[in-house]
């Protein structure tokens, strides 16, 4: 649903470079403050998918179960605001210094959860950020099925790390790309 002349570009620190007139989103903070921290980072994904939700509830983690879900890495931390804020804040990363403590949180990571929030994934390019909160979303749905049902098998370390180059290597990410933009109804670019 957005369109190119939906996007507004702002500094790191969260001011507009071109508001055209517009309120800007107001957690962009996290986006800048990830960005700072990590340069290797082009494309920060906040959402508040239902199905991942649960995860930053409980002390129940969110962990890679299915080869597409290597992307979302081996350990997900859990951030909560009135750690360093305390409880009066409506719980949006309203500035850089909350945004600057999330990141700390997020590590060299590729996504975290938000206690009663929501998430935060990382990628070098937008198609891999894009990629991981996709799948973020359906292993925290198969995980909790797999969890109702019984005890899940996880994914290794070596087998996150082996399939995650494959999932990011140039012909997988092309094919999972398109999939998902003709899902979208949109022309992929």
């Amino acid at each position: 649903m957005v369109e190119l002349d939906d996007l507004m570009e702002f500094e790191l620190g969260g001011r507009p470079l071109n508001g055209q007139g517009r309120t800007p989103y107001g957690e962009r903070f996290i986006h800048g403050a990830v960005m700072e921290a990590r340069p290797e980072i082009n494309a920060v994904v906040h959402n508040h998918a239902y199905d991942v939700l649960p995860f930053g509830l409980t002390d129940t983690p969110l962990k890679p179960l299915i080869h597409t879900a290597s992307v979302i890495g081996e350990y997900i931390p859990l951030w909560d605001i009135r750690d360093k804020f305390g409880d009066a804040t409506d719980m949006l990363v309203r500035n850089m210094e909350q945004g600057r403590d999330l990141t700390v949180a997020l590590e060299g990571n590729t996504c975290l959860l938000m206690r009663g929030h929501g998430a935060v994934i990382a990628g070098k390019t937008i198609k891999e950020a894009v990629v991981t909160s996709i799948y973020l979303m359906i292993n925290a749905k198969i995980q909790t099925v797999a969890m109702a049902m019984g005890n899940p098998v996880y994914l290794s370390a070596g087998e996150i790390e082996n399939m995650t180059n494959v999932q990011f290597s140039p012909l997988a990410m092309d094919r999972m790309w398109e999939a998902f933009c003709l899902r979208a109804g949109v022309k992929p670019v």
